[in-house]
């Protein structure tokens, strides 16, 4: 099977020269064929149509085809009968028992022999009731898993051109990716499978997919915001509302500013597949290329107590999942999430369990300014402690969150670090690096100063 990566726009008319096609979308499949029987499959919405238009569509309780469905189909209703057959034998002795009214001149041996023979058979067919039921369940679950309905469907009529069979349910792919930490190579692969309740056979496949969003892990960092309390959010609205009716002309209103990011659709095509629906997933690899990664430890206290090592990338691919699976000193690592940071991939490969972490909260004092001032001041933060249990020396970068203002009467500060440190005022966001010899412990304190109106009620 030649699988390659392409781009494709395809007219109508060219798709009018295959004898049969599928594509795949995220919502919905259309797949287009030349019908050799009536029968369809097993699937429910479906909708059929050919040149001359829309084609009906009819349900039958008998399937007769070589189809693998059709053999398990068959086989469930086999099962039933088979069921129905045990519940009728069940009936007719339970009526037998009912009737029976001995006379005088009973042959208390003969009864005794007929009686023992009746609760034999109802005992036999209370167990073998029982291991049907069984049997149909598992086999019902089965079916279940491969197809959405368990009616047949057929054309009222077999239709003499093409037809477009559009799909609702059960055909599905996705992008998978191996990151091989020990070869420092990248595998991507499609993963196809089918559980539509129609066999697929197609010479041309084409694949639409788009790229994921990335979010939140490694650790998303996100601003500790300062805000106020709801009482004094409001007096403060109708205060500003108050300056603009009281203004000569007003305030012009900024819109709102969306920041809106276009995905361009990925295609994927493939020639000559065979897709039984059988929800199995077939997997098709697609290309690897190998990558230069570095690799970090971090630690997030605001999110986390663990100290992960951190690999990071910048991939030529574009990346269309957010769970990769990681190959690491031989271990396989699955559902392992990204995010990414501008055109790098950041990956948390493993946790560091040499290091040992402490986040403890700092309340040095909350004061008024001065006595001719009505401002106050908090000046509070937190002690972060870092230790190191193996004889390696190692460096650990830190991102933390101190308090960001969203008001002008609010400022805040903090204090110089010992440690070398990036602070993002516009954010919020804090980054230390700390070197830790092994078999030492590191502590450093963060500490910050809000001032703020004195009659304001903050809150972060």
């Amino acid at each position: 099977m030649s699988l390659r990566l392409s781009v494709i726009i395809i007219s109508l008319s060219q798709i009018a020269l295959l004898a049969s096609s599928l594509d795949i979308y995220s919502d919905r499949s259309f797949y287009t064929y030349e019908p050799k029987e009536s029968f369809i499959g097993f699937n429910t919405n479906l909708k059929a149509k050919n040149s001359e238009g829309s084609l009906g569509l009819i349900r039958r309780n008998s399937c007769k085809t070589k189809s693998s469905l059709c053999t398990q189909y068959t086989h469930l209703q086999g099962l039933h009968v088979r069921l129905d057959r045990l519940k009728k034998e069940q009936n007719i002795l339970d009526t037998i028992i009912s009737q029976y009214a001995p006379d005088t001149n009973i042959d208390a041996q003969n009864t005794i022999k007929t009686a023992s023979t009746i609760a034999s058979r109802m005992a036999k067919i209370a167990q073998e009731s029982q291991n049907l039921q069984k049997e149909i369940q598992n086999a019902s679950a089965l079916f279940s898993k491969h197809a959405p309905s368990k009616e047949p469907l057929f054309y009222a009529d077999i239709p003499k051109s093409k037809v477009q069979l559009t799909i609702n349910r059960g055909l599905y792919f996705h992008s998978e990716y191996l990151l091989d930490m020990d070869s420092s190579k990248l595998q991507h692969s499609l993963l196809l499978s089918n559980a539509s309740g129609i066999d697929i056979e197609a010479e041309e496949v084409r694949l639409f997919a788009k790229p994921a969003g990335y979010i939140s892990a490694p650790t998303q960092f996100y601003p500790r915001k300062i805000r106020i309390a709801q009482a004094q959010m409001k007096a403060k609205r109708a205060v500003r509302q108050d300056m603009v009716l009281m203004a000569a002309a007003p305030a012009p209103v900024a819109e709102n500013s969306y920041h809106v990011k276009k995905l361009e659709t990925r295609s994927y095509h493939l020639k000559n597949l065979t897709l039984a629906s059988d929800a199995k997933e077939k997997k098709l690899p697609l290309d690897s290329e190998k990558l230069t990664i570095n690799t970090t430890l971090t630690w997030h206290p605001y999110n986390s107590s663990n100290v992960y090592k951190t690999a990071s990338f910048t991939p030529k691919q574009t990346i269309e999942s957010r769970q990769w699976k990681v190959r690491h000193k031989g271990q396989l690592i699955e559902n392992a999430p990204i995010r990414k940071d501008g055109t790098k991939i950041l990956l948390n490969v493993a946790i560091d369990y040499d290091m040992e972490t402490k986040k403890e909260t700092i309340h040095e004092f909350s004061q008024d300014k001065s006595i001719f001032s009505s401002a106050r001041v908090k000046k509070e933060g937190f002690r972060l402690t870092l230790t190191n249990r193996s004889d390696k020396d190692k460096k650990v970068i830190i991102t933390e969150r101190i308090p960001l203002s969203t008001q002008e009467e609010i400022e805040v500060s903090l204090e110089k670090l010992d440690l070398p440190y990036k602070y993002d005022t516009k954010t919020g966001k804090l980054t230390i690096i700390a070197d830790i010899k092994g078999n030492t412990s590191k502590k450093m304190n963060v500490i910050y100063t809000i001032t703020y109106p004195e009659k304001m009620k903050i809150y972060y």
